[in-house]
C-alpha cells in the first residue's frame, strides 16, 4: 500500500516537472511567434494557456488510474 502511494506521488511529480519544462519551452516559442505574427501568435498563445492545465490534469488522472489498477 505504501509503495503504491509512493509511485503515485513520484509519477505526478515527474509528470509535473516534464509539463512545466515543456510549458516554458513552448511558451517562449509562442511569444516569439506572437511578436512576429501578432494575430496568429496571440491566438495560439491564448489556446496554449487555456489548454495546458486541462491536458495536465487529464494526464495526471490517467497516471493515477493506471497505478490504482495495478
Amino acid at each position: 500500500m505504501l509503495e503504491k502511494i509512493f509511485w503515485i506521488i513520484f509519477s505526478v511529480i515527474v509528470a509535473l516537472f516534464i509539463y512545466v519544462a515543456l510549458f516554458f519551452l513552448l511558451l517562449s516559442y509562442l511569444l516569439d511567434l506572437a511578436v512576429a505574427f501578432p494575430t496568429v501568435g496571440s491566438l495560439l498563445y491564448g489556446l496554449f494557456i487555456i489548454l495546458t492545465p486541462i491536458i495536465l490534469s487529464i494526464e495526471i488522472y490517467k497516471i493515477t488510474q493506471r497505478l490504482k489498477s495495478k
